[in-house]
């Protein structure tokens, strides 16, 4: 170092320290343009065969620019927009060849399901669709080459022109997949209008390509060119898609199977591509499960799927979700070979599969009904626009849907072509299919599932996969967990042991030995360890405690919610400090320690260097040398030992800390006694750079963007997503700052056990580095506290650009058509913080505060919430802080939630009652009690309940728990009706034996409990912010449901005794319309242009009809309960 000093005027380390910060921030600055960037959109002339964006954004904007909520109008032009894009092109194709043949199927679909809750196999719910539309279109290829192809209706391949004699009529299509419909607020831009063009687009393109390919036809083949044409199923299909009676489930799929297999083996066909827009996926989900359940095409033809999503708008497309087990790691590969540039990690995966992230898509129903394997697409760029106003397909970035139609167009391209190829090439069996269905539904709620092999059942290896730099592919490994997970400990061990120095101390002969080892400096090794995880710790920890003091200081949960700079400058500089300090500490004690166990090795070189006084000579550099070492292979064996154990406990995200860990320790192998130097170290902190950046900033951007959505849940703290983002934060900075601060001390000359060996003018690195950290976190803070104080700005946090979320909806309280109370306007906040401040902004930009019978009060608010002074004086007389539990919560009951906890305001006059009266639409939603029939052993314990929903199809059923054992629903059905009609036979009531229960359709016997499926209630999650625990059944019809409305039964199984209140409130009904009053667009036009609207999958739509029904009913009699309310 000196002589380096005496040729270039400053010592060695520094050199190496700027040098190596600057490369790591430079792999870290490429890491994230190449994660990012999108390639250049396509023009409309763009060939034919090739994916172009213009004609993709033609398309999205054909869909139309309103909501398109399941059922509704709008979806309904929207879809025959879409079925009409695919006929062009099935015409297209008919009219160049008949090798090619597209067929467009529209079907309609009927059911219930039951849907576990996110991570919870405790929480059920069940859906039931009514009438929903799906579309879907298909490619079927007829090649004339006898020496290879699919043998139609199987999936084993005819090579050499050989036949195969174990045929398996098992499925082999690719299923493209998106939802057409929206949520009732949004446009729909991003999601999922984008995804349907992006498909459309990428079917058109492949069907261009594959007619050019099989070029024209053999004109001696007149016969066997149509022989596809003629499908059995097509008069099945054609009743199907309009509902008419030739329609029965299971009829189309065995007569398109027949079909099928009537071609010759000389004119194989095969049917590598189909393309699916289902309904209702924002409700549930529910029109992938009407899919999986009875369409003709999944069973017999799907082998596996991807999903195209988005929770954002924009940016690229993130592969974030991977079925496990089966074929999954296969159609993983063939993702990252045929994709442009595939984007995404396994991090996401792990973290859906935990369960942190309360939402999910049509992926689920495909993988765990379906059981195929498949994959989840999702643009993610700008995720506070989700599910609002501001989902414009404008408002997404240039590239966005070229990098997605790319991928997916050179993905089913080269599937085809696998198809179509011997595969014992690629995957050493001839007798199977590259990807196969089966095994990949999940058993569990952390997502371990299953796979077979051979007969027996074991737990797959985790598939590792992520996309790298310049790398036009993912990194896929396969890693068996707990071996990875002992290796890597067994490793860094082994390095531990080469690097720390450990004593021989000689002993007297009288004790029989020569000597012992003195293991005093291993112990050091494990402190250091321990050091290093404190310092790993203590940034995710410090992030939560710098959120939720700046939150409680400024009096407003997520006050950073408009400016992610002042998020990132409050918190960062704290978690950097936290580890820099930390690990500075753990260096010096190792130093200390060291130095004190070497003590007796280095007796003599230490009292020579006293004798002779030199401070700083070779024996202080050598205890400096080994410290340092021993610090090093500390941080290294940390992060094995991190990696080690997420292996073990199955999460594939170790890779992040197992590649730089396993760098370092080769790092650590490399320097030898001649000191620490920062070229071995490179290598491991480029690769963490460049690994965990990308993933760090993508998180910190979604939980970021997630918290203006998320509202804690009834009961936990006020700021709780202040503390999930701050440690979410802290924890991306603990795993991208820790081995660099580490090497960066080891950079600096070296410690002794007490002090530098050479003293240094001015400030030194630590306190540069302490003050940078404090100037920019109060510096953040004050200006956080500025904002918050100025007179002006009565809408912090919040602004145009970064606006409040919220909820906002009349509900009608009725009972069989009359009123029990008045209408009221809620506003509900969808995430942190109360909605006071644009409720009372609301009032009195529309002038309702002085309108005749105006009430209004909201939750929780204290006297710092309500109206200053300078506010209007008669909406500071009219606000209301007493009873609001008692006006939000007994009043407004919404079925599978209640208003309490929620942080709502209502708000009632008497032109709100005048409207609601005066309305266009049917209010009239009835209930009628049936009288109980045969249960178990006799008892009348099965109750039925019809309903009939005034022509609205969608709705939530909540059963309270104590009421009922189990339930079941049908629709179409009358009960009410059905026992009418045997009362009408002659009997004076409807029967209640068991034993005799006659078939469905007798009407002398009335109406009659179905065989199935029952739901048991006691794994039912709804009612939060209610006085009980229920079991919820959500509901949505099709647009046919709407134009052709039924009445509907809801069958209760009660216990042998109940709460009394059962006898008339077992059940609550609330029942949705999206038709916006003239009050609410009163109130939505006149709202603060800081506040926009918000729809999650439980939130009422634009009118919310709540009633109720009980057990007692007319029909009968219910013997006394042993229980009391």
């Amino acid at each position: 170092d000196d002589r380096f000093r005496d040729r270039v005027g400053f010592p060695c380390w520094k050199m190496q320290r700027a040098v190596t910060l600057e490369l790591v921030i430079a792999a870290a600055v490429f890491a994230l343009y190449c994660d990012t960037k999108l390639p250049t959109p396509l023009p409309l002339d763009a060939h034919p065969s090739l994916f172009s964006e213009s004609r993709a954004n033609s398309f999205a904007i054909s869909l139309g620019q309103e909501p398109r909520l399941a059922g509704s109008k709008s979806e309904l032009d929207a879809l025959n927009t879409l079925q009409g894009a695919l006929q062009q092109i099935a015409d297209d194709v008919s009219s160049k060849t008949t090798r090619v043949k597209v067929d467009v199927l529209r079907t309609k679909h009927t059911g219930t399901f039951p849907l576990l809750g996110p991570g919870k196999t405790t929480k059920e719910q069940t859906m039931a669709y009514d009438r929903l539309d799906a579309l879907a279109a298909k490619v079927t290829i007829r090649t004339s080459n006898p020496s290879g192809g699919i043998d139609p209706g199987t999936t084993r391949f005819l090579t050499g022109g050989t036949s195969d004699t174990t045929r398996n009529k098992s499925p082999h299509s690719l299923l493209l997949a998106a939802h057409l419909d929206s949520v009732h607020v949004s446009p729909g831009g991003c999601d999922n209008a984008a995804n349907v063009a992006v498909l459309v687009e990428t079917f058109r393109a492949f069907v261009s390509r594959v007619s050019e390919e099989v070029g024209s036809d053999d004109e001696t083949d007149d016969q066997t060119n149509n022989a596809y044409e003629e499908d059995s199923a097509s008069t099945c299909q054609e009743d199907k898609a309009t509902g008419g009676p030739g329609f029965e489930p299971g009829t189309c799929a065995s007569q398109d199977a027949t079909s099928t297999s009537t071609t010759t083996n000389r004119h194989a066909t095969t049917t590598p591509l189909i393309l699916l827009f289902t309904s209702a996926e924002e409700d549930g989900f529910m029109g992938a499960g009407g899919f999986v359940k009875d369409h003709p095409w999944f069973a017999t033809h799907v082998a596996a799927f991807v999903n195209f999503e988005a929770m954002g708008n924009g940016g690229p497309h993130r592969l974030f979700r991977v079925t496990h087990g089966g074929s999954s790691r296969d159609l993983l590969r063939m993702w990252s070979a045929g994709s442009q540039s595939p984007v995404g990690t396994v991090v996401a995966s792990d973290i859906f599969a935990s369960g942190l992230i309360k939402s999910d898509t049509d992926f689920r129903v495909f993988r765990d009904d379906g059981d195929v394997p498949g994959l989840d697409l999702a643009f993610v760029e700008n995720t506070e626009v989700y599910h609002t106003p501001h989902d414009t397909f404008e408002s997404i970035r240039p590239g966005s849907l070229q990098a997605s139609g790319d991928n997916a167009l050179g993905f089913a391209r080269l599937y085809h072509t696998n198809l179509m190829r011997n595969p014992g090439a690629m995957n050493h069996d001839s007798t199977r299919f590259l990807v196969e269905k089966g095994n990949v539904s999940t058993t569990t709620p952390t997502d371990v599932r299953r796979a077979s092999e051979n007969g027996t059942t074991k737990k797959a290896p985790l598939s590792v996969w992520f996309s790298f730099p310049l790398l036009k592919y993912f990194v896929v490994v396969a890693v068996p967990g707990t071996p990875v997970a002992i290796a890597l400990l067994l490793v860094a061990l082994s390095v531990i042991v080469a690097v720390v120095p450990v004593e021989v101390v000689p002993v007297s002969s009288t004790y029989g030995a020569a000597g012992v080892e003195n293991y005093s400096t291993l112990l050091v090794a494990a402190g250091g360890v321990v050091g290093v995880g404190v310092a790993f710790l203590a940034a995710p920890v410090a992030g939560g405690v710098v959120a939720v003091s700046t939150a409680f200081l400024l009096a407003t949960p997520t006050a950073w919610v408009s400016s992610y700079a002042c998020f990132l400058c409050l918190v960062v500089p704290v978690a950097v400090l936290v580890i820099f300090w930390v690990l500075q500490c753990t260096r010096r004690a190792i130093a200390i320690l060291t130095q004190r166990a070497l003590a007796h090795a280095f007796a003599d070189r230490r009292d020579s260097a006293a004798t002779n006084n030199q401070k700083n000579d070779e024996y202080h550099l050598d205890v400096a040398r080994f410290a340092d070492r021993t610090f090093l292979a500390c941080v290294a064996t940390f992060h094995a030992g991190l990696a080690a154990f997420m292996f073990y406990r199955n999460v594939a995200s170790a890779y992040v800390f197992a590649v730089p860990a396993v760098l370092m320790l080769i790092g650590v192998l490399s320097v030898g006694n001649r000191g620490v130097n920062a070229w071995p170290f490179l290598p491991a902190l480029v690769a963490n750079a460049v690994l965990s950046v990308p993933i760090a900033v993508s998180l910190v951007q979604l939980a970021v963007g997630m918290t203006p959505r998320s509202r804690p849940p009834p009961g936990s703290s006020w700021y709780l997503y202040d503390l999930i983002c701050g440690v979410v934060l802290g924890g991306a900075v603990a795993v991208v700052a820790t081995p660099l601060l580490a090497c960066v001390f080891v950079w600096c000359p070296p410690l002794d056990g007490n002090r530098r060996t050479k003293k240094q003018s001015g400030l030194s690195f630590s306190a540069v580095v302490t003050w940078v950290c404090l100037v920019a976190h109060f510096a953040a803070f004050a200006y956080m506290y500025v904002q918050s104080k100025k007179v002006d700005t009565t809408s912090w946090p919040y602004t145009q650009a970064s606006p409040q979320q919220v909820a906002s909806f009349v509900a009608v309280d009725v009972f069989n058509g009359s009123w029990v109370k008045k209408p009221n306007w809620v506003l509900q906040p969808a995430g942190p913080g109360r909605v006071g401040k644009g409720f009372r902004r609301t009032l009195s930009n529309g002038g309702l505060v002085h309108s005749p019978g105006a009430e209004w009060t909201c939750e929780e608010d204290t006297h710092e919430d309500a109206p200053t002074d300078d506010e209007n004086s008669t909406l500071n007389k009219h606000w209301s802080h007493k009873d609001t539990h008692s006006a939000l919560n007994t009043h407004w009951d919404l079925a599978s939630y209640g208003l309490r906890g929620t942080g709502s305001c209502v708000f009632s006059n008497q032109a709100l009652s005048k409207e609601i009266e005066a309305l266009r639409i049917n209010l009239n939603v009835t209930t009628t009690t049936g009288s109980p029939r045969g249960g178990e052993h006799g008892w009348p314990a099965i109750t039925p309940v019809t309903i009939d929903f005034a022509g609205h199809t969608r709705f939530v059923l909540a059963v309270d728990k104590r009421c009922a054992r189990r339930v079941a629903f049908q629709f179409g059905v009358d009960a009410a009706k059905e026992d009418l009609s045997a009362i009408g036979f002659g009997r004076e009531s409807a029967p209640g034996v068991s034993d005799a229960l006659p078939e469905r359709g007798t009407s002398a016997r009335g109406a009659q409990p179905p065989t199935g499926p029952w739901r048991s209630t006691s794994k039912g999650g709804a009612g939060s912010g209610t006085a009980s625990t229920r079991y919820a059944v959500f509901g949505v019809g099709g647009n046919d449901a709407i134009t052709v409305p039924s009445k509907s039964t809801l069958w209760l199984e009660s216990f042998d005794t109940y709460p009394t209140k059962c006898l008339t409130d077992a059940l609550q009904i609330r029942v949705d319309a999206d038709f916006e009053t003239d009050f609410l667009a009163k109130v939505t036009k006149h709202a603060p242009n800081w506040q926009t609207r918000f729809a999650k999958h439980h939130t009422p739509l634009k009118l919310a009809l709540v009633t109720h029904a009980g057990l007692q009913g007319t029909g009968g009699t219910i013997p006394s309960s042993g229980d009391t309310d």
